[in-house]
């Protein structure tokens, strides 16, 4: 009878303490849905004002990679020339990597339409970001926060092109 009362109170306890644990699990889920979420609203709000705010800016900063990191390939080598150009990237092998992305994608002879149109929108500042929004980094104000926020979507989506060159 002893063993059958431990046994039954071993079994409520782990069921407790798994059921703890899945609660948690959902709240962490939630809350990180939640923060994609204000991204995605400080962006939208930031960018119909004309600008990105101060707070806008700082989620970027603060933010998870999807909010900084390109939708396609095509629109990451764009970025990178962009990138390169404006002397944004903290990276010395900008320019090897967008030359063997371009090259890799065919960009300088596609004919694929959407390749193409996002490859130049990245050309003109514009990241198309993997989480919807589109970021245009000739919009950002010319402020030491701002210029932290191009140098980390330059740094993002020249990583994204490194891992895809590696595969």
């Amino acid at each position: 009878m002893k063993n059958a009362y431990w046994i039954t109170c071993s079994t409520a306890l782990a069921i407790t303490l798994i059921s703890t644990k899945c609660i948690a699990i959902s709240w962490q889920d939630r809350l990180a849905n939640s923060s994609e979420e204000q991204i995605d609203h400080n962006l939208v709000a930031g960018t119909q004002s004309g600008g990105l705010s101060l707070s806008s800016l700082s989620t970027l900063l603060e933010g998870g990679n999807t909010a900084l990191s390109a939708n396609t390939m095509a629109n990451a080598a764009g970025v990178i020339e962009y990138c390169v150009k404006n002397k944004l990237s903290s990276m010395d092998n900008a320019e090897k990597i967008r030359h063997l992305l371009v090259h890799r994608l065919r960009l300088t002879q596609s004919r694929n339409s959407t390749a193409t149109k996002d490859y130049t929108q990245g050309l003109s500042g514009l990241l198309n970001t993997r989480n919807g929004q589109q970021l245009d980094m000739n919009d950002l104000s010319h402020s030491e926060l701002a210029a932290q926020v191009k140098t980390k979507a330059c740094d993002l989506v020249l990583k994204q092109g490194m891992n895809y060159l590696a595969h």
